[in-house]
């Protein structure tokens, strides 16, 4: 299992360094004892949430996903910022613990009264690197406006090691 995925698109924000590229988009997943450590940064609140989503998914999933199998919308109305993340990463590990599928795609759509909705591409999962514990609240995830840009922090508590190598049900 990786230790530190790095994911970056773009340049131009000078944030999340690859090399001597700054990214504008991105996110990076780190494990620290039993958490996943999530950050994520756009130029956009939706995409922010996007990359965090696949933040998650990249941290969690170890192999043997399938061709898509349904396509899924969620709607959100966050009290606050840290609420709509939180809330996105949710739905994730709801739909992971539940039916064993994550979001191969997302897209992620700002409603004009600040809520979102998030239509997603699920895909069968086989494998998972890591169990999430239980999913994030607001008051752990750090997301905010800053700089010109969108940018977050979640800790996801989970069990890792041999004992959280598992296959899930309808999985290949």
């Amino acid at each position: 299992m990786d230790s530190n995925v790095v994911r970056v698109e773009g340049d131009g924000m000078g944030n999340g360094e690859v090399g001597d590229r700054a990214a504008a988009v991105g996110y990076r997943v780190r494990f620290r004892d039993d958490r996943l450590v999530l950050d994520a940064w756009s130029p956009n609140r939706a995409e922010c949430v996007a990359q965090a989503v696949r933040g998650l998914v990249e941290g969690v999933v170890r192999s043997g996903v399938t061709a898509p199998c349904e396509q899924t919308v969620e709607w959100i109305r966050p009290e606050s910022d840290p609420d709509l993340l939180a809330g996105a990463l949710r739905r994730v590990i709801t739909r992971l613990e539940t039916c064993g599928q994550v979001p191969a795609d997302i897209e992620i759509v700002e409603d004009a009264d600040g809520g979102v909705t998030l239509v997603m591409v699920m895909v069968q999962v086989a494998e998972v690197n890591v169990l999430p514990v239980a999913a994030p609240v607001a008051d752990d995830v750090v997301f905010e406006h800053v700089g010109g840009g969108w940018r977050c922090h979640v800790i996801v508590d989970v069990r890792a090691g041999e004992h959280a190598w598992r296959r899930i049900p309808g999985g290949e």
